[in-house]
């Protein structure tokens, strides 16, 4: 029996490592720029989440900040697991799983342990750190942090075992803390009080999830916004990979800065204006393979081709104005981000859409020094 068991475990073991395999060669034939960009990042965002870390367990940090740092490192491990969670749960095999002669408790075991192994250093270092704390004083005085640990495998719970997705803890929560933190202030007290309701409504939502129900056929959806919303749920794992690299340059640009005592130069801002850009525009490529793949029921809405596909733009290009004002606002930019962001964002967004996926890059290659010597 303890073979079987073994057996079971390799074989999920084997499931996990080739639907990764698998996930990762479809994103990089379909988001190539995406994927090269997040292979790049990867050295730079181990080390942001470790900045994070410090950050967060610094007993000087003003509450403000430390929310800020801690939504933004669950946010990421959030994704990093949900982008992994078809494979952690073998999702394409569960019909054949299903008829194993295995318990429950087995296969929770094994998709446990395959949560650790794809939450990996993200997940475990904060738990790691609180093994070296010296003494119960220590402890005590740092209680935060353990709370924090403890949440982020809280998080990485939400992220594999729960379908939906869970934006009162990664979205709601550290808005309303957010707003709080900076009304009162520095405290002690305060900081391990509001670490204490996070944590706790974390758990009830993982015990009771707090979601927005929409219904799963396209048939009996009355507006296309919310059959579009449906679709982007369906692929939540590319919009994650977006947020995921766009807030990897925003911290890497911060870093830079504090190092530097200095605002970067207008070339370099012109560089990460394009990269933000073109990672933002990505959002193109669901949308047209949206298109195809529903072409037919699409052109039997009311609601005509070119205004469904105009309704479809507003998203990212909403999203390329918050990221132009973080820019200005948070790091200093130049006031030409304002224009220079969106209007990027739409000419590689018309060029998929009109010319093809080939014409993507070359496209943005041409058009940005132009826009950008202007």
């Amino acid at each position: 029996m303890s073979n079987a068991k073994l057996n079971y475990f390799t074989l999920r073991y084997r499931i996990y490592r080739d639907t990764l395999k698998q996930f990762l060669q479809s994103l990089m034939q379909l988001l190539g720029f995406l994927y090269l960009v997040l292979y790049m990042a990867l050295p730079v965002a181990a080390f942001s989440a470790l900045l994070a870390i410090n950050t967060i367990a610094d007993l000087n940090t003003e509450l403000a900040t430390r929310v800020f740092y801690q939504s933004v490192y669950l946010a990421l491990l959030y994704g990093w697991l949900r982008l992994q969670r078809p494979a952690i749960l073998a999702t394409r095999y569960q019909h054949f799983l299903n008829t194993l002669p295995i318990s429950h408790w087995r296969k929770n075991l094994t998709s446990t342990v395959l949560l650790i192994v794809g939450g990996n250093l993200v997940l475990l270092t904060p738990l790691v750190i609180c093994f070296y704390l010296p003494d119960w004083q220590t402890f005590l005085k740092s209680i935060h942090f353990p709370l924090f640990a403890v949440q982020a495998v809280v998080v990485g719970i939400l992220a594999t075992f729960q379908k939906r997705i869970a934006w009162f803890s990664l979205a709601a929560i550290p808005v309303i803390l957010g707003l709080i933190s900076t009304t009162i202030g520095h405290s002690y007290l305060w900081s391990t009080v509001l670490t204490i309701v996070w944590l706790l409504l974390s758990i009830i939502e993982v015990v009771k999830p707090i979601t927005v129900r929409l219904d799963a056929q396209f048939g009996q959806f009355k507006y296309y916004p919310l059959m579009r919303l449906h679709a982007i749920k369906l692929k939540i794992g590319h919009e994650l990979l977006r947020l995921a690299i766009v807030t990897i340059v925003l911290m890497m640009t911060w870093y830079g800065q504090i190092q530097l005592s200095a605002t970067v130069g207008l070339a370099v801002q012109c560089i990460i204006n394009l990269i933000l850009a073109l990672v933002i525009a990505s959002y193109q490529f669901d949308s047209k393979a949206f298109y195809l793949g529903h072409q037919h029921y699409l052109n039997s809405l009311i609601l005509s081709t070119k205004s469904q596909k105009l309704l479809d733009a507003i998203v990212p290009l909403l999203f390329s104005v918050l990221i132009s004002l973080t820019l200005i606002i948070w790091l200093n930019f130049n006031i030409a981000s304002l224009a220079i962001i969106p209007l990027l964002t739409a000419l590689s967004m018309w060029s998929v859409m009109r010319l093809g996926y080939q014409f993507f890059l070359p496209g943005c290659a041409v058009i940005a020094p132009i826009i950008l010597l202007v």
